[in-house]
C-alpha cells in the first residue's frame, strides 16, 4: 500500500498501462485556472463538471474519467483546484 493511504484501504487507482488523455489542458483568467476538457465527437448539449480529489488531477485515473464520459455524449470539465 501507498504512503498516501491508510492499512486496509483501496490504494491509489491508476489508469490502464499506457493509457493517453484525449481531452486538452485550457486556462482561464489569463492563465491562474487551468481546465482539463474531454469532449464527444457530436455536440450533444450534455456537460458534466468533475472534481478531483486531494491529490489533484494527474492522479489516479481521473482524466481517464473524463474521457469515457466524453465517450458517453458528455462534454467534461476538470478544474485543477488545489496548486502546490
Amino acid at each position: 500500500m501507498g504512503e498516501c493511504c491508510p492499512p486496509g484501504s483501496h490504494g491509489p487507482v491508476e489508469p490502464q498501462a499506457g493509457y493517453i488523455p484525449k481531452g486538452r489542458i485550457e486556462t482561464l483568467d489569463d492563465g491562474k485556472v487551468e481546465l482539463y476538457v474531454s469532449e464527444p465527437g457530436e455536440r450533444t448539449g450534455k456537460a458534466i463538471l468533475v472534481l478531483h480529489d486531494i491529490f489533484g488531477p494527474d492522479s489516479g485515473r481521473t482524466k481517464q474519467i473524463c474521457d469515457i464520459y466524453a465517450e458517453n455524449g458528455f462534454v467534461t470539465v476538470l478544474p485543477t483546484l488545489l496548486k502546490g
